[in-house]
């Protein structure tokens, strides 16, 4: 067995597809449209694990600009071979404007880590495993 996907839903997919192209180096795979339920797709993917979809609702973007919406959000993981990578990639993304709610540290549970925020405010976690 081997999984496959993670969704996330976005306000914005092409800003979260920026996010996780530029800072994490995914690739789009493929944008697609599912008329069923009316949500815009980016399915991105990260070397040999599983591929993100950063998924959009319709109805969600239908709404007037500063409605608040409600939904949980998600906290995803990215592996990185060493401390050095861990402390470049999160002072480039918190210098490029984003929220670093975690500067790197190291963890009882032997992980140098730390946490920032997407753009639709999904956790995403830096680390490397000593």
């Amino acid at each position: 067995m081997n999984l496959e996907r993670i969704n996330i839903w976005a306000e914005d997919v092409e800003n979260s597809r920026k996010f996780y192209t530029r800072f994490f180096a995914g690739k789009v795979k493929r944008k697609s449209r599912n008329k069923l339920n009316e949500s815009d797709e980016y399915s991105i993917t990260f070397g040999n694990g599983p591929a993100l979809a950063v998924k959009r609702k319709n109805e969600i973007a239908d709404l007037p600009k500063n409605t608040p919406i409600i939904h949980p959000q998600s906290q995803i993981a990215f592996r990185f071979e060493n401390r050095t990578q861990v402390d470049d990639l999160t002072d480039w993304i918190g210098d490029e404007g984003y929220t670093v709610e975690s500067e790197p540290t190291q963890r009882g549970n032997g992980l140098y880590r730390s946490i920032v925020v997407d753009p639709d405010k999904n956790k995403v976690e830096i680390y490397h495993e000593s």
